[in-house]
């Protein structure tokens, strides 16, 4: 977990809560897919620090923290597959964090 989060805080994600949601979300659906027989190896590093530095651009932008992690999210695990099989279980794990107080550093 302590690597993970270095990766994505050289992304550009710093807040601890923040990047802790990232990595969550990350989890959760690469266990999904790993779940449905659909193999751990479909969601990957890659994935992760996409989702990162897509969080970080559009906080820069000025979306609000939590609708930054849903879109970014959104884009990287859902909306980038190809399969249908995958993408249905993309969209039926795909729960981002919700009520999460970030802390800035």
């Amino acid at each position: 977990m302590c690597d993970l989060r270095l990766m994505v805080h050289d992304e550009g994600v710093r807040g601890q809560c923040m990047s802790d949601a990232v990595i969550t979300l990350h989890t959760v659906l690469s266990r999904a897919c790993s779940d449905a027989g659909l193999g751990s190896e479909l969601i990957s590093t890659r994935h992760l620090l996409r989702c990162a530095r897509l969080c970080k651009h559009l906080l820069d932008l000025g979306v609000a923290m939590e609708t930054a992690l849903t879109d970014a999210a959104h884009d990287v695990y859902v909306r980038s597959v190809h399969d249908r099989t995958v993408a249905k279980v993309m969209r039926s794990s795909f729960h981002p964090p919700r009520g999460l107080i970030y802390k800035t550093s």
